[in-house]
């Protein structure tokens, strides 16, 4: 399921046209929701929540959509998962964390305020 920025309306009829929220893509395996991470796309991001992403999919590398807007430096993006249930301490494939992997104190503020406020 590709869908353009700012394309939450889109989201919704590909839903309604069967489209699968969670297919995965490419090389490297990503969900819709991986991507629209990558890119910083809220509105694409919550329509493919509201209609049942799996908020910790992971892509052929163990990466999770939130570990995509991390890698990105994304924080908009980054809060917002967090804030529909993603976990901040999750690993990938080489074990590290999204706040091992924050290059900068504004993401790495975000990703420890979530962990300290689940654990």
């Amino acid at each position: 399921m590709s869908v353009p920025p700012g394309g939450g309306s889109v989201v919704h009829a590909l839903v309604e046209a069967g489209g699968d929220v969670d297919a995965h893509h490419g090389v490297k395996q990503c969900t819709p929701l991986h991507m629209a991470a990558r890119r910083g796309n809220v509105e694409v991001a919550g329509a493919l929540l509201d209609h049942g992403a799996n908020i910790e999919a992971r892509d052929s590398l163990g990466d999770t959509p939130l570990r995509r807007a991390v890698n990105c430096n994304k924080t908009g993006r980054a809060a917002m998962l967090l804030a529909r249930g993603a976990n901040a301490g999750s690993k990938g494939s080489k074990g590290c964390t999204p706040i091992l992997a924050a290059r900068t104190a504004a993401m790495r503020q975000i990703l420890q305020g979530a962990a300290g406020r689940s654990g």
